[in-house]
């Protein structure tokens, strides 16, 4: 029996630290432009890949973009690098393009929004759970709520 290691589909398994191609890379992920996608966490996750992968050449971080640039994204990008073909091997016009399509105000307001509800929600929970009922139950929840919307003191420690 002959001993192959190049044709077998395995690699072994080294001791941590041992062999520095097992290093943690985070996972690129797509945008297609799907509902409830964050185009933030995309950028943010693609970023975090060219910084952990000393990725620094623009053109090569507009080709790994566009590789992960997908359905209605790579429609709106492919259209954009069309009519100005300067900016397609350029990693931070394409980036830009992107973020004023997607980052949007209405976008923000979105999250605003489900950030809101997170925290009604939670204290509604609680009211609930310490069985706060009635008009005293409702203004100690307004009062929680609102006290909860003022900015917060963080004492400073110079």
């Amino acid at each position: 029996m002959t001993d192959n290691h190049e044709s077998s589909s395995y690699s072994p398994v080294l001791a941590h630290g041992t062999d520095h191609s097992l290093s943690y890379k985070p996972k690129l992920i797509d945008f297609c432009r799907y509902e409830g996608e964050d185009f933030r966490h995309f950028r943010d996750t693609l970023e975090s890949y060219f910084a952990i992968a000393n990725i620094k050449d623009s053109e090569r971080q507009a080709s790994i973009l566009n590789a992960q640039v997908k359905k209605y994204a790579r429609t709106f990008l492919q259209s954009k690098v069309r009519k100005n073909h300067a900016i397609g091997g350029k990693y931070t016009e394409l980036i830009k393009l992107l973020e004023e399509e997607y980052v949007t105000p209405d976008v923000i307001e979105y999250y605003k929004d489900a950030f809101e509800q997170i925290i009604q929600g939670r204290i509604q929970q609680a009211a609930d759970l310490a069985e706060l009922v009635g008009k005293q139950g409702e203004a100690l929840i307004e009062a929680k709520f609102k006290s909860g919307l003022l900015p917060t003191h963080i004492p400073s420690y110079r």
